[in-house]
């Protein structure tokens, strides 16, 4: 069964639609994963300053990750921990959330602008 002349231009006109949509999507979330990134950076806590200059963003098949490269820093800080000595808990720092209102502000910030580009 062949398709009509009519289908086939439904078809292309869908695909041009799709590649707009792909490539907006791709512009906004970039950008807030760049904002992202520059906020956890300046929110992060710092003793020396090289864990908030260790952010940084992966690109996946249509996803972005910002993350730290010292990962295992993020839950300690975010969470807390206990300080050990000799076997022994000396002990408590507190936990300072920097991650995830950062990811709220992410999550709210793409419906927004994706909102406003389509």
């Amino acid at each position: 069964m062949a398709k009509s002349k009519g289908f086939i231009q439904l078809q292309e006109i869908l695909a041009g639609y799709t590649k707009t949509v792909d490539e907006k999507f791709d512009k906004v979330v970039n950008g807030v994963a760049k904002e992202a990134k520059e906020k956890l950076k300046e929110t992060s806590p710092e003793q020396n300053g090289t864990f908030a200059k260790s952010w940084a963003i992966k690109k996946g098949k249509g996803t972005y990750v910002v993350y730290n490269k010292e990962a295992w820093k993020t839950h300690l800080l975010e969470n807390g921990h206990d300080v050990v000595a000799w076997g022994k808990k000396i002990g408590h720092v507190q936990g300072k959330h920097f991650v995830a209102p950062v990811n709220d502000w992410a999550e709210k910030e793409v419906i927004k602008r994706l909102e406003e580009e389509l």
